[in-house]
């Protein structure tokens, strides 16, 4: 699965959009999603050509910061350019999710106005994400504030992967009846090049300078008609012909494969490079998941010895599986799930070292994992379950504990 991310802002380095994208494309990583982020204001020339990345995303996220009023210019060229060279069919099957942080006032309007623009280009929007940032520091040190952007991350993850349904709005009435596209009787292959040669200066001047060499010369040519009627030429008595050869055009329209070169995606510019995520060990983030357990509990208490029966009876061994699950039950306490070789083992304190994944669920969706009504990953992808590390063990853990086959 892949996302793309279209940032309309300025580049600031205070910039909170690009704060905020920063922790959704951790979590991204998390869940084996790759992104690729396009910054506009650096592609600012070439941003007709853009709406052509499209087709390798299945979801794209929409952001811009509100310094005065508005979205930026930058993001309208690029919602312009989706209306006149985008591929209405691969736009009407993907998802959207905007992204909107404020310095002033605006934040709600501008989510509000990239929603509603993407449904009347026909695409399906996501619920977004919105705020107002006075301070920058504030925004860094803020525990709640990174849940949020953890938590709407991962919704738009479940929204995109499983290809919800949503209600129909007035806007996608509007764009069937008044708000139709102008029928250029283009192909998709087409609009393709058409947007190469718009975002091509060099050959937009040249045309320019064509067609203003042509007006002047037919201009001439008429200004001096009247006086060649009573007196024709000696070429107009012999027949008619052209009075001149139109000029070539200085720059001849360049084909796809030659010399407008193939079209290259343009490179993303991140403000840091991304850590190399090793599957084995995933990368260590702030914990959202709070110890509540008192110190003097002992290691093994009788709750931890009947979650360990039960899950011993139920463990179906992989070769080659090793993992340590923390198991964070709301007004109960933390286990730690240690799975190896043939074993399973729980306490209930923390073990020393990161754990492979740290779940945080309430006791009755738990029972319901235990009982198999629910699987883990079935329990995360509805919300149930709020997950932080290795999401590739979160889906092997429906593999060895097989609640559902007793």
């Amino acid at each position: 699965m892949k996302i793309n991310i279209y940032y309309g802002g300025r580049g600031l380095f205070d910039d909170p959009t690009l704060f905020v994208l920063g922790i959704m494309e951790k979590v991204f990583a998390e869940l084996g999603v790759s992104t690729e982020r396009f910054m506009l204001y650096e592609l600012k020339n070439r941003i007709s050509t853009l709406p052509q990345t499209l087709k390798e995303a299945d979801g794209i996220i929409l952001a811009s910061t509100v310094e005065w009023f508005g979205v930026g210019g930058y993001m309208q060229m690029f919602l312009d350019a989706c209306y006149l060279y985008g591929d209405k069919e691969k736009i009407a099957q993907t998802y959207m999710c905007p992204v909107v942080m404020s310095t002033t006032y605006g934040e709600r309007e501008g989510k509000l106005y990239l929603s509603s623009a993407w449904e009347i280009l026909g695409g399906l929007p996501c619920s977004g994400l919105c705020g107002y940032i006075s301070d920058m520091a504030e925004l860094e040190i803020n525990e709640n504030y990174r849940k949020i952007v953890e938590k709407k991350a991962e919704d738009t993850y479940r929204t995109m992967s499983k290809h919800l349904a949503c209600l129909p709005a007035s806007n996608q009435a509007v764009r069937q009846k008044i708000a139709q596209v102008r029928n250029f009787r283009f192909t998709p292959q087409e609009n393709e090049q058409l947007s190469q040669y718009a975002s091509d200066e060099e050959y937009v001047e040249a045309q320019k300078a064509d067609i203003q060499e042509l007006t002047s010369m037919f201009r001439g040519m008429m200004s001096g008609s009247g006086s060649e009627k009573e007196q024709p030429s000696e070429e107009q008595t012999e027949g008619p012909a052209l009075p001149r050869q139109a000029p070539v055009s200085r720059t001849a329209p360049r084909n796809m494969a030659s010399a407008a070169g193939v079209y290259q995606k343009p490179k993303a510019v991140s403000p840091a490079p991304k850590p190399v995520i090793n599957p084995a060990k995933p990368p260590q983030r702030p914990s959202v998941m709070s110890d509540a357990r008192p110190s003097g509990r002992p290691a093994k208490t009788a709750e931890a010895k009947r979650l360990e029966t039960v899950l011993q009876a139920n463990y179906m061994p992989i070769s080659g599986f090793k993992a340590t699950v923390r198991m964070n039950v709301e007004e109960e306490g933390t286990y730690d799930i240690l799975m190896a070789g043939t074993g399973v083992s729980v306490v209930s304190e923390p073990t020393p070292g990161i754990p492979s994944v740290e779940l945080r669920l309430e006791r009755e969706v738990l029972d319901k994992i235990l009982s198999g009504k629910v699987t883990f990953l079935k329990a995360f992808m509805i919300g149930e379950i709020r997950m932080t590390g290795d999401f590739q063990v979160l889906r092997t853990m429906d593999q060895v504990l097989r609640f559902s086959d007793r």
